[in-house]
């Protein structure tokens, strides 16, 4: 009887690959990326701020108007 050459399907593949393992990169390396970047001022709180302020500044021009037209 011959020897049985194991098939090679992506399941197979896919345990080969766990069983491999995978090389993490250093936290530091991270850390040197993360610096490098300039602050865009995208993030939550300030987009936040902005919206509030956009409406803050709308509803005070509405309210002038409604103040106007119905002054009879």
């Amino acid at each position: 009887m011959l020897g049985m050459i194991p098939m090679s399907d992506a399941r197979s593949d896919l345990l080969a690959a766990i069983r491999r393992g995978i090389q993490l990169r250093k936290v530091q390396e991270q850390r040197e990326q993360e610096a490098k970047r300039e602050p865009v001022g995208n993030d939550v709180a300030t987009i936040l701020s902005r919206r509030i302020a956009v409406e803050y500044s709308e509803s005070d021009d509405d309210s002038e108007l409604d103040e106007n037209e119905w002054s009879d």
